[in-house]
């Protein structure tokens, strides 16, 4: 008794369903299975090491892992090693007690996304040493800091999107370690980021606009055509 044919299949092995992304990633030999699973820990990790990570990406390549697969993981690679040049530099601001590198290590905290419990002892200190540095003759460092603040209260105050990314840019060069400061500082960099978002958006809404108008001025060209076209035919 021959077994029913599907409709439209004329013989052969029988066309297989399209393969789901979940199976097709759970695909593979045990080495390679083995070399996700391994990378997938070390990435969740809170403060992988750069080096191991490193290591379960060159596995995970020579597993013949896909590319498109070790892009988050590579991802991951680049911030824990951001987070660990950005802790060593703040250890080594902190033992040197120079308020240059410890105004750098800030920024470089700032870019890698430390928790600001790991940058309070940097900000304590430099607060301490720019009452040092009012109490002495040299205090222009400390004026071109107070005028970037002013800048960018009153880019706040005026948000203008021109205006806080020139602040803003001008506060990151004379490196703010006040957490007074820095708090205005980061009140710009949010507003800055809502201002471009809204300006995106509303991008977006005048394209989609466009095409429609576009799309309505041409339909009574399509259906005048069109009723030439049948009347020809007629």
């Amino acid at each position: 008794v021959s077994s029913p044919r599907r409709p439209g299949f004329k013989g052969g092995t029988p066309p297989q369903a399209p393969m789901s992304a979940r199976s097709f990633l759970s695909q593979g030999s045990p080495r390679s299975l083995r070399a996700k699973a391994n990378l997938r820990t070390i990435c969740e990790e809170e403060n992988a090491d750069p080096a191991a990570i490193q290591q379960a990406l060159e596995c995970a390549r020579a597993s013949g892992i896909a590319a498109f697969e070790l892009a988050e993981a590579t991802e991951a690679a680049q911030r824990s090693a951001r987070r660990r040049e950005a802790r060593e530099a703040l250890s080594g601001a902190m033992s040197s007690r120079e308020e240059d590198d410890l105004r750098k290590a800030l920024t470089m905290a700032d870019e890698a996304a430390l928790d600001h419990r790991e940058v309070e002892g940097a900000i304590k200190l430099i607060e301490l040493l720019e009452t040092s540095e009012r109490s002495s003759a040299d205090g222009g460092a400390a004026s071109q800091r107070a005028r970037a603040v002013a800048r960018l209260e009153q880019a706040v105050k005026s948000r203008g999107r021109k205006e806080l990314e020139e602040a803003i840019a001008g506060a990151e060069s004379v490196g703010l370690g006040a957490k007074n400061q820095r708090a205005v500082l980061a009140e710009a960099r949010v507003l800055l980021k809502m201002i471009k978002a809204r300006h995106e958006v509303a991008q977006e809404r005048r394209a989609l606009e466009e095409r429609r108008y576009q799309g309505e001025a041409l339909a009574p060209s399509v259906a005048a055509s069109a009723g030439h076209e049948s009347v020809q035919v007629l």
